[in-house]
């Protein structure tokens, strides 16, 4: 028998090469960045931007979801004059005014007289004026509020998907991709909000600065739509809420740090507290300054925070 000859089997050889990394790219360019969205100019703004003044009832009835900020609906309040009765506090007050005048002999104790006597008569004059709410019904105002509140939920979520389109249209493929499979940063609003920090709202361009102070805003006009859908049947509480527009003598443009301090503790920096805040801030003279203000106006949670803020800039 004869044997046949096999032919050799030749073993394949693979050589394995490790991936050379390119060492031109840094952290933010080989993966998805936030801060590489900021490099895009948000087109949208535009469209979407608000005025805070421009305050139309007709306005709210007639919204629309164009990009458009709702307004608020407006209280017409009126103030009528109550009989001239006292309350037993203003009885009490008048008696130890009455004391302390009978005790009176400094120069400095005869002032203090007079001006408790001033505020006295002062708070005498506020008890005889009863403020009432508009006329209309309180079903009608409370829809009307609803709507408001409903209006403003809706805005909120218009800004961040035009926020979240700037991400489609920023950048290459590859963050594309990143973002639609979810190995981006995730798209919420503390993403945006962080950027009213001072510091790192300096490090954004122009026009990204102004789309983050305008969501900001946003979501404060809905905290304060939310308010007063809540007071809407508090009609003393409702007046006063009203009456607190915010944004006055402050601009979040210029200072973005108390816009964020806004949303993140829901509250709107009343125009009294923000005159006393800049009086602490910038003293006359460059002195120390000493304040007054009323009980529960927000001095340890509005005030203080605001001053804190804007001193703790790094270089104080």
């Amino acid at each position: 028998m004869v044997a046949s000859s096999v032919p050799e089997v030749k073993v394949p050889a693979h050589t394995v090469s490790v991936p050379v990394v390119s060492q031109h790219l840094d952290d933010d360019s080989r993966y998805a960045s936030v801060r590489r969205l900021f490099d895009t100019e948000p087109s949208f703004l535009d469209e979407c931007m608000y005025c805070l003044t421009k305050l139309d009832l007709a306005a709210l009835m007639n919204f629309t979801v164009t990009n458009q900020r709702p307004s608020e609906p407006r209280l017409k309040s009126t103030t009528k004059r109550g009989p001239a009765t006292e309350s037993d506090t203003s009885k009490r007050l008048a008696t130890l005014r009455s004391r302390l005048e009978d005790k009176a002999k400094h120069n400095y104790q005869i002032d203090y007289v007079r001006r408790l006597r001033t505020s006295c008569n002062s708070a005498q004059e506020r008890e005889r004026q009863v403020r009432h709410p508009p006329s209309n019904n309180n079903s009608d105002k409370q829809e009307a509020f609803r709507t408001h509140l409903l209006n403003s939920e809706e805005y909120v979520r218009d800004f961040e998907a035009a926020l979240a389109e700037a991400l489609n249209n920023s950048a290459t493929t590859t963050d594309k991709m990143a973002y639609r499979y979810a190995q981006a940063p995730r798209v919420v609003p503390k993403l945006w909000l962080r950027y009213l920090n001072l510091d790192q709202y300096r490090s954004l361009p122009e026009p990204w600065q102004n789309a983050i102070v305008e969501y900001g805003r946003a979501i404060s006009h809905l905290q304060r739509a939310q308010r007063l859908y809540e007071l809407a049947e508090k009609p003393v509480e409702l007046v006063e809420e009203h009456g607190h527009r915010g944004h006055v003598n402050w601009n979040p443009e210029e200072r973005p740090e108390i816009l964020l301090m806004e949303v993140e503790s829901a509250i709107r920096v009343r125009k009294p507290q923000m005159s006393i805040a800049d009086v602490m801030i910038s003293p006359e003279k460059g002195r120390n300054s000493m304040m007054q203000f009323v009980m529960g106006g927000g001095k340890s949670s509005t005030i203080m925070p605001i001053v804190a803020a804007t001193l703790a800039n790094g270089d104080m």
